[in-house]
């Protein structure tokens, strides 16, 4: 169960869009809300004019988000961390082991000056060393998670080991939410993956829809047993339009995945379709990283055309 969950801000409207989903996730789990402003050392002449223990005052009191949630009815902290511009990846880390956050919840675009660490390469930093699941608020994100029924998260599976271990924390979440899990996997011209996975596909795609299909229905099984609502879907096709497509068709409220699968999800964090999706889904994502990777790699900076 997560009981703490931290929403890095920076004072801008663009990282304020994480706020709905934190109220309504920390509404629904009881966990407490860790409200975090990278605030600049004194060596550097200006600061934002921004408060973080102001805004969370605020937040308690339902000046903000009123058409969304009672903000109110959740606990509710403030963190100012020193932190230079270069290290901010790294400084979100330390607030999460300081507070013992179970999650990040952040939006991906902010504006200009300490702004720039909402952006997508602090995420792919951030996703690199977090010990913790993060939740990205996409810039073309519109969806807000409703009050009043069950959200159901998207899964996209592809047999593969890290690929896998998103069922956890996943599953994790969707029990305290009384969510749906929507496992999906996607059979087509891929690219060439991991030995641990369930094959390379290139060829015979009935079969290879068979495999998957069969997969998805072994993992469901499983997540059954302990209770969980789970559904499948397998389709032929690339996964990004597969996991979109579907995304949109069923009314998906979250997408949750590993940031490195069968798929080709290159070295950086948000490579291929993680980041594909960050850059054109319309729901937040879930992203995961991995533990054996994130010990053995160091953080890389996305690509011009990734930003």
């Amino acid at each position: 169960m997560i009981a703490k969950i931290l929403v890095p801000l920076d004072g801008s409207p663009l990282a304020d869009r994480a706020l709905p989903y934190a109220v309504r996730l920390a509404s629904a789990t009881g966990a407490r809300l860790i409200l975090m402003h990278g605030a600049v050392p004194p060596v550097i002449p200006k600061a934002p004019d921004f408060d973080v223990r102001v805004f969370a005052q605020r937040l308690r009191t339902g000046q903000i988000l009123v058409p969304f949630t009672n903000a109110s009815e959740i606990e509710i902290d403030a963190v100012a961390h020193d932190i230079f511009d270069d290290k901010v990846a790294e400084g979100i880390c330390e607030t999460i082991v300081e507070t013992g956050a179970g999650l990040v919840m952040m939006s991906t675009h902010a504006h200009t000056g300490l702004g720039r660490w909402i952006h997508g390469g602090v995420a792919d930093q951030l996703l690199c060393q977090s010990p913790v699941p993060v939740v990205l608020i996409p810039p073309t994100c519109a969806q807000v998670w409703p009050d009043d029924c069950s959200l159901r998260i998207l899964v996209p599976l592809d047999g593969s080991r890290f690929a896998g271990e998103i069922l956890e924390p996943v599953a994790t979440l969707a029990a305290t939410l009384k969510a749906e899990l929507l496992l999906v996997g996607a059979s087509g011209p891929l690219e060439q993956g991991y030995a641990d996975g369930i094959g390379s596909i290139r060829s015979g795609f009935g079969a290879a829809l068979r495999e998957t299909r069969d997969y998805l229905d072994e993992v469901a099984a499983r997540l059954r047993a302990t209770g969980q609502s789970v559904t499948v879907d397998a389709e032929v096709g690339r996964p990004r339009a597969i996991i979109e497509s579907i995304s949109r068709r069923r009314h998906v409220d979250l997408i949750a995945m590993a940031t490195h699968g069968r798929t080709g999800v290159a070295r950086v964090a948000l490579g291929s379709v993680a980041s594909d999706l960050l850059h054109g889904t319309t729901v937040p994502l879930l992203l995961w990283r991995p533990a054996e990777l994130r010990h053995a790699e160091q953080p890389a900076p996305l690509s011009t055309s990734a930003r």
